[in-house]
């Protein structure tokens, strides 16, 4: 237990409070703090599911009488329902203490993965509860743009890659103004955070999805090593990056204008040769968003 109290707010991410439980304990470094609460003192990444998250859970639920709305509530882990099977996700969810640490495939994506605020959300925290906090939808990977206020989030990719290190929103000054503000990012936005609302409610909907692509795509249950298949992936391939809002592709991905077939397939990835079918590694949820954005007008998750 906490020696003092120190609730999470709604829509707080876990590592958000984790650090200010460590402003408020008056350690000198955050390794100190992580020592005094038996957490490892590794990466504070926005959607990991490593040593920090599992001990931020663990705390959590010693300290609330709900434990499980921690995963669900308080971080971007339930979008990885749409990339793990169902078994081990719901291990990971409902027994992170003992679930193994875990990571992805590095995902071949320009935007980073750094975390990120609202200037507007953090003066209107401060306002309401005297302080900033760093929000959960705010910190979905890819994400663009607030959807409470509709404008673009702060970001650097240096700054504020490890929160260990970011202390509270409100110490930073950044700037966005020479980000895009395209329609199209924002309905971006809106999409990966209703998404995330729907797998926190029900992850089920993740292995519903999924089944539903692959039978709208028309990609056979088994996948035969020929260049039909080939064929049909890299159609498909194109037929997404056509598709896809031109700026919600350029946020993504890098084009290579001299050999297209050496750029990102979100198909292949997913559900063709280095999906998990046929590759150890567990493919980045960011691959299964963009499919499921480009086929928002035919699917619903």
């Amino acid at each position: 237990m906490l020696p003092f109290y120190c609730p999470i707010i709604p829509g707080e991410h876990l590592l958000s409070w984790l650090n200010r439980i460590h402003l408020l304990l008056g350690f000198n470094s955050i390794k100190q703090t992580l020592k005094y609460l038996n957490i490892s003192n590794e990466y504070f990444a926005i959607s990991r599911f490593n040593g920090p998250i599992k001990g931020a859970l663990g705390l959590y639920e010693n300290n609330t009488s709900d434990g499980f709305s921690g995963f669900d509530k308080h971080t971007t882990l339930p979008i990885w329902a749409l990339s793990m099977e169902p078994t081990k996700y719901q291990k990971m969810r409902l027994e992170p203490a003992e679930s193994a640490t875990y990571d992805s495939q590095k995902p071949r994506i320009i935007c980073q993965e750094n975390w990120k605020y609202c200037h507007q959300c953090v003066k209107e925290d401060i306002e309401q509860i005297g302080h900033s906090i760093w929000r959960v939808h705010h910190q979905i990977i890819g994400i663009t743009h607030c959807i409470k206020h509709k404008i673009r989030l702060c970001e650097d990719g240096k700054k504020l890659r490890d929160l260990r290190y970011s202390d509270l929103p409100q110490v930073h000054s950044l700037t966005n103004s020479h980000l895009s503000n395209h329609p199209s990012l924002v309905e971006w936005s809106e999409f990966l955070s209703r998404t995330l609302d729907i797998l926190c409610e029900c992850p089920e909907r993740a292995f519903q999805v999924k089944k539903k692509v692959r039978s709208f795509l028309q990609i056979p249950k088994k996948i035969i090593r020929t260049d039909e298949f080939s064929e049909q992936s890299l159609e498909l391939k194109e037929r997404l990056e056509t598709e896809l809002p031109p700026e919600v592709y350029r946020h993504m991905f890098r084009i290579n204008p001299v050999n297209r077939m050496r750029d990102v397939n979100p198909i292949n990835i997913t559900m063709g040769w280095k999906s998990p079918l046929y590759q150890s590694d567990i493919p980045h949820p960011i691959y299964w968003l963009v499919i499921l954005f480009w086929l928002r007008n035919n699917i619903v998750i």
